[in-house]
């Protein structure tokens, strides 16, 4: 079950018991759990709101099997890296006569700057 403040992601579209589907909030669109409800069978329902979105008071609200509950982390971004002479400068792989296509550093990930 979930509990208010919980991180979640919507991953379908709203069901009513009459079988319509509605999308409130699109698909894929990380959320907070703002209030839980019950429905007269006890099935519990969430308000939700979009991270990106204003509190007014007012939630969608979704199914726990319409949501996914996940958490969010900063994750720093890699630095950028040269390409050399076709060698790059944090890994030291060597492209050979074939690297004016490369973008990234197949070792490290990095993203490649290449030297005029």
């Amino acid at each position: 079950m979930l509990k208010i403040n919980d991180t979640v992601k919507v991953i379908d579209k709203h069901h009513y018991s009459d079988g319509k589907k509605e999308e409130y909030i699109p698909i894929d669109t990380v959320c907070i759990v703002k209030e839980i409800s019950y429905e007269e069978n006890g099935t519990p329902y969430y308000g939700i709101l979009p991270v990106d979105e204003k509190d007014t008071g007012f939630y969608f609200c979704y199914l726990e099997n319409e949501l996914e509950k996940g958490h969010m982390e900063w994750i720093i971004e890699k630095e950028m890296a040269e390409i050399v002479d076709g060698v790059t400068t944090c890994c030291g792989y060597d492209f050979g006569v074939d690297f004016s296509e490369a973008k990234y550093c197949p070792i490290c990930g990095r993203k490649l700057m290449k030297d005029n």
